[in-house]
């Protein structure tokens, strides 16, 4: 596949996060952190307005826009750091786009508000190392 600059790619990955959704993935990956799932704790012992996504949820979700972009076979990597929580309500959007220094594709988990959630980077196999700003 070749790109050019400017090639963008956006998804939605969650439309109106559930609370649903925080317990559904908490039995799948076995995280019953009560932060994601325990309004008392949440609010009254960590001090947060409710409870909030697991990282690693919408890390893999971010991850979609990439893969329905290149296909899973070309993601060789995929790493983020966590810097905002993403909240039941939120809407996630997943932005991959690729830039003038190079193939350097730039992808955004954002929610509707405007902070970002999540930075990193992927590799797509065959092309090294990209940067990954959410």
């Amino acid at each position: 596949m070749t790109l050019e600059v400017g090639d963008r790619r956006e998804i939605i990955i969650v439309d109106n996060l559930t609370r649903t959704q925080l317990v559904q993935y908490a039995g799948a990956s076995g995280d019953y952190n009560p932060l994601h799932s325990d309004e008392v704790f949440v609010t009254k012992v960590a001090g947060y307005p409710t409870v909030f996504a697991h990282g690693m949820l919408t890390m893999g979700a971010t991850g979609k826009v990439l893969t329905d972009w290149f296909g899973a076979d070309q993601l060789a990597s995929y790493s983020a750091r966590f810097i905002g929580q993403v909240w039941p309500g939120d809407t996630l959007t997943a932005v991959a786009c690729s830039h003038a220094t190079g193939w350097a594709p730039v992808g955004r988990s954002r929610c509707v508000h405007p902070q970002p959630a999540r930075t990193g980077s992927f590799e797509r196999a065959g092309y090294g190392a990209h940067r990954l700003t959410a």
